[in-house]
């Protein structure tokens, strides 16, 4: 019997992802398995084959000799016919499995095929929809900017206005708690300052000279819409920058809308005062 391999037939769809070249390589290569195998088949079968005829020779040969053993050996040539038509047999069902099997290998490279169309698919939908985000976010991104530049503004405003309500409630509130006496035209007693030396300018919200008890005084001040005990340390720091620029007798001054109980434990000990722009 001779044996030939099942077609060699590449799917469609694995042949489109391989490539003609691809498809053309894993044909070969799936016909070389086939061809060796069944070569190994028909090999072992002719050789069984020849022995058992080498036997039935030698029986013949015995026959000729011996009529009384002619029906011994021939039982016995019968037997192994039919083991061989066994073998055979086992050897068909053998290869109808391993086409089995390749039909059954090919259905499965179809279903990988599909989940990697599948998954592919399911990429571009994912790239898309990074695509839709990160357009989301940008849109997000300038709105921030804008709302940003918006607050900086409205920031800016705050604190010109708060300055502006500085200079007129202030110099009031020292002459009134502290005694000092601002000098300047009303309303002007206080303006914004620049000290120290050019490249290293540090500038002061608002600053003027005072007198208390016949001595001058010069009071500093910096405003600031919240006033916390971070504000009152890092106002002080500033003061310490400035203190080769300034007079000898200074006032450190906080002015805001707002100032948390914090910020007064912190004042006092450093002798900064804070006055709120609610205060009189």
């Amino acid at each position: 019997m001779v044996v030939t391999s099942p077609p060699m037939e590449i799917p469609s769809v694995l042949r489109h992802k391989l490539g003609e070249d691809g498809a053309t390589a894993l044909t070969g290569l799936m016909e070389s398995f086939w061809q060796g195998r069944i070569r190994e088949l028909e090999d072992a079968a002719w050789r069984r084959t020849e022995d058992r005829l080498d036997r039935v020779e030698a029986a013949l040969e015995r026959l000729t000799e011996a009529q009384t053993r002619s029906e011994a050996r021939l039982d016995r040539v019968e037997a192994v016919l039919e083991r061989l038509t066994e073998a055979q047999t086992r050897t068909e069902a053998r290869v109808d499995q391993l086409a089995e099997a390749q039909q059954r290998t090919e259905a499965r490279l179809e279903q990988l095929a599909e989940a990697q169309q599948r998954t592919e698919a399911r990429l571009e939908q994912l790239a898309e929809a990074q695509q839709r985000t990160e357009a989301q976010v940008s849109k997000l991104v300038g709105a921030i900017d804008t709302l940003r530049r918006e607050v900086g503004k409205l920031s800016e405003n705050i604190g010109a206005g708060l300055e502006g309500i500085a200079k007129i409630t202030l110099p009031g509130y020292l002459e009134r708690h502290l005694q000092i006496r601002m000098l300047g035209p009303l309303g002007e007693e206080l303006q914004p300052m620049v000290v120290g030396p050019e490249g290293r300018e540090l500038e002061i919200d608002l600053a003027g000279t005072g007198i208390q008890e016949g001595q001058t005084q010069m009071v500093v001040c910096e405003v600031k819409s919240r006033i916390y005990s971070d504000d009152v340390f890092r106002f002080q720091d500033r003061i310490e920058q400035m203190r080769p620029y300034l007079p000898e007798r200074i006032v450190p001054v906080l002015f805001g809308h707002r100032i948390h109980p914090t910020a007064q434990e912190a004042a006092e000990p450093l002798g900064v005062l804070l006055v709120g722009s609610y205060q009189r």
